[in-house]
């Protein structure tokens, strides 16, 4: 997807910090909301991890495989 290197490392880490925000904010809303909202955002957070990682990070990641956290999985 992302053929340089470089821009893909900065790709990956500005996604990264994009999810570390979300679920971040997912906290709040638990704090703050009721268990019905806090379900409903959750949900909507995941589903937006999903596509930041299916198709995103994924093909970063397989293009450039030194950038992928240890924990990452191709298969996940």
């Amino acid at each position: 997807m992302i053929a340089n290197r470089e821009l893909a490392s900065e790709l990956a880490s500005t996604l990264q910090s994009v999810m570390l925000s979300l679920d971040q904010s997912a906290a709040i809303v638990r704090q703050r909301s009721s268990e019905q909202e806090a379900t409903a955002y959750a949900t909507a957070v995941a589903t937006i991890f999903m596509c930041i990682y299916g198709e995103l990070l994924d093909s970063i990641y397989c293009d450039h495989p030194d950038l992928a956290p240890p924990q990452w999985n191709m298969d996940m």
